[in-house]
């Protein structure tokens, strides 16, 4: 099969400058209703007669523009590789090729994991 006039060389992108971030014209235009949203939101959650799954929605939307999103916790256990800093500077010269299996909180060895330290991030 032979090359379409499509093709690209190699390393050659078809679209150097990337995907425009956004549309000014787009997102000011939506700013302009984010009240009317926000209220529709309320009306929303407040709607004894809307289901369960929307009211539960507009408040998460609510809650997570005016708040942030949650924080996500994970627990680690790094005694076995030294420490959490090992494993994100180890390289494939011959440090080893990534974290061990983790170990699964609430199996029968969740006992051992006293040392597991909390890691939050977004």
């Amino acid at each position: 099969m032979g090359k379409s006039s499509t093709s690209w060389a190699p390393g050659q992108s078809g679209n150097p400058g990337g995907r425009p971030r956004y549309d000014p014209v787009l997102r000011d235009r939506c700013r302009e209703f984010t009240t009317e949203a926000v209220e529709t939101l309320v009306e929303i959650m407040r709607d004894v007669d809307a289901s369960p799954s929307a009211r539960s929605n507009a408040v998460q939307q609510i809650l997570d523009r005016g708040w942030g999103k949650a924080v996500t916790a994970m627990e680690i256990d790094d005694r076995r590789t030294g420490g959490l800093v090992d494993i994100l500077t180890q390289t494939d010269e011959g440090q080893g090729s990534g974290p061990p299996e983790a170990d699964v909180v609430g199996d029968e060895d969740s006992e051992r994991l006293p040392e597991s330290r909390a890691f939050t991030g977004r």
